[in-house]
């Protein structure tokens, strides 16, 4: 029975937990699938998404977006097209953990053209571990380290993250995540306190995911006085 819980919690995260909040999951859509999302922020910002499926564990995205498309006033448009990469190194197994390497260039909120970066950094080159376990529902562990290309401020450490879910039932999942941001500590823009992102997630028919995000629960970033409330919708399907 704990074997059997196991794969369903691994089915579960196979198709919705590809990442949590902005921190990358070492799950992987099925081969052949794809989703679209848009994503919004604070400053009137907005995000679109395309994630596609080659195969069992390569997946591909590229994203774009800009602030104050929102609202009134000129649109500050991203400078470039974000791209997302994804190959599954190994499985998840009883006793191990899923292994995936990727790169994203996409960082999270408005981009700041001084610094040449986005509010919080892309997570660039990265590693990450997922775990799965049966605890009343699915319970899953997340882990990973990346080096951003956003070097412009002078901080170029690698950043650790971390994040855990959990079900509560068959289409309501809790997310949370935290972001060390070793990469952005000098008072620039981040304070050394790291991001801090929850989200509640509901799915709706295997297919739509509708998420709401509070951004920077610590208040880390300097230009900004309190965290951000976000929501994103998110559509799966297959060709």
């Amino acid at each position: 029975m704990f074997i059997q819980g196991i794969g369903l919690a691994q089915t579960a995260l196979l198709i919705h937990s590809i990442d949590l909040v902005e921190a990358p999951t070492a799950v992987t859509m099925p081969k052949g699938s794809y989703h679209v999302s848009i994503k919004t922020y604070d400053q009137g910002g907005v995000l679109s998404q395309l994630g596609v499926a080659l195969t069992d564990r390569f997946m591909f995205g590229i994203s774009f977006g800009g602030s104050s498309v929102l609202g009134s006033g000129s649109v500050n448009w991203n400078p470039q097209v974000g791209v997302q990469l994804k190959y599954q190194l190994s499985r998840e197994e009883l006793n191990f953990p899923a292994l995936a390497i990727g790169y994203n260039s996409q960082g999270a909120g408005g981009y700041l053209g001084d610094l040449k970066r986005y509010t919080e950094k892309s997570k660039g080159l990265y590693i990450a571990l997922s775990k799965s376990y049966s605890l009343l529902g699915m319970f899953a562990v997340h882990a990973g380290i990346g080096r951003s290309f956003e070097l412009s401020d002078g901080d170029s450490d690698p950043s650790i993250f971390i994040g855990v879910e959990k079900s509560i039932n068959s289409e309501l999942t809790v997310l949370s995540e935290y972001n060390f941001a070793t990469d952005d500590n000098r008072e620039i823009v981040g304070m050394g306190k790291g991001y801090l992102h929850a989200a509640i997630k509901w799915n709706l028919l295997d297919k739509f995911d509708l998420e709401f995000i509070v951004r920077d629960i610590l208040e880390n970033n300097v230009k900004s006085s309190s965290a951000s409330r976000e929501l994103m919708i998110r559509y799966f399907e297959k060709f």
